[in-house]
C-alpha cells in the first residue's frame, strides 16, 4: 500500500467515537483542495489556449519572415532598408513566396 493512501485511510477510517467533529472538517478540506487544484488546471488550460490564439492573430498582422537592417545602435528605432535592394528581384521571382512588400 502506498504511504499517501495509508495516511488518507487512517484519517477517514479512524475511531468513529473520537472523530465525530473532525470527519466533516476533513471531508471539507480534502474536497476544497481537490476543487482548487481542478480550477487551477482549467485556468492554465484556458490561458494556454488564449495565448496560442493571440499568437496566431498577431502573426496574421505581420509576416512570418521580416528582413531588417542590422544596426548595432542602442535606440529602439530601426534604421530602414533601401527599397532598391538587389535581393528583392530574386525574392519576387521565387514561386514559393507569395508576396514581397516594403513598409
Amino acid at each position: 500500500m502506498r504511504y499517501e493512501l495509508f495516511i488518507a485511510n487512517r484519517f477517514f477510517t479512524g475511531n468513529v467515537n473520537k472523530s465525530r467533529i473532525s470527519r466533516p472538517v476533513l471531508f471539507i478540506a480534502v474536497s476544497s483542495v481537490a476543487l482548487s487544484v481542478m480550477v487551477m488546471i482549467i485556468a492554465v488550460c484556458i490561458v494556454t489556449g488564449f495565448k496560442s490564439e493571440i499568437t496566431n492573430k498577431v502573426a496574421g498582422f505581420g509576416s512570418h519572415i521580416q528582413v531588417k537592417n542590422y544596426d548595432n545602435n542602442q535606440s529602439y528605432e530601426e534604421t530602414p532598408l533601401l527599397r532598391n535592394q538587389p535581393f528583392l528581384s530574386t525574392l519576387k521571382s521565387d514561386n514559393r513566396i507569395k508576396k514581397v512588400d516594403a513598409f
